[in-house]
């Protein structure tokens, strides 16, 4: 489904900001305050963070807003799980 507030469908989208994130993670990391609370009409309520308060941030390959920690815990996972899927291959045809 096209949302219009994207330029591409999003994986993790802040229809608040319309950033996309790299992981349902990073989405909850960039929203801070209050639940119970509405921003602006409270200073600690609910928000988005700014992008100036999101200095260590970058964005992936796709585009999608992560955090160093993140990307590597990501990258980290990606390779154990292919190096898995090749072990597995390479099993199979060796049968």
């Amino acid at each position: 489904m096209n949302d219009p507030r994207f330029s591409e469908t999003p994986l993790n989208g802040c229809s608040g900001c319309r950033r996309d994130f790299a992981s349902l993670r990073a989405f909850d990391a960039h929203r801070v305050g209050e639940h119970s609370l509405d921003f602006p009409e409270h200073e600690a309520g609910r928000r988005c963070l700014d992008v100036e308060e999101m200095p260590e941030w970058l964005k992936d390959s796709r585009g999608r807003w992560t955090t160093q920690t993140l990307k590597a815990r990501a990258d980290r996972f990606s390779q154990h799980h292919q190096g898995a899927a090749l072990e597995s291959l390479d099993a199979t045809e060796a049968a």
